[in-house]
């Protein structure tokens, strides 16, 4: 039981981290490892906040894969990003896709 315990708690851990500042929850291709590409991504995040709302302060980003999928043997991701910023709620589409050098390249649009 203890043992399913320490599970559940590091489970639990894994799906909602606070870092820099920021709680990320949800799932994404983007999230484990160094989170370098979450990192990445957020960083565009926040600049849309900055241009688009004045904002500078996000206190959390839920992800939410909508589709994922392999084309000609490399993985490609798409999700859903809500942001919580300035009082505010915002979505994102963020689109993920190997490359053949097995880095990932993303595209950040604003969903209204």
């Amino acid at each position: 039981m203890k043992r399913y315990a320490a599970m559940l708690s590091s489970a639990i851990l894994a799906s909602c981290a606070l870092v820099g500042g920021i709680q990320y929850g949800g799932q994404s291709a983007a999230f484990g490892g160094d989170n370098v590409l979450r990192n990445d991504v957020a960083k565009v995040i926040k600049q849309w906040e900055s241009a688009a709302f004045l904002c500078q302060n996000i206190k959390a980003i839920d992800a939410k894969i909508s589709d994922v999928k392999r084309v000609k043997g490399r993985m490609q991701s798409e999700e859903v990003w809500t942001v919580q910023a300035c009082g505010q709620v915002h979505h994102y589409n963020v689109r993920m896709r190997e490359d053949e050098r097995g880095e990932t390249n993303f595209n950040v649009s604003f969903l209204k």
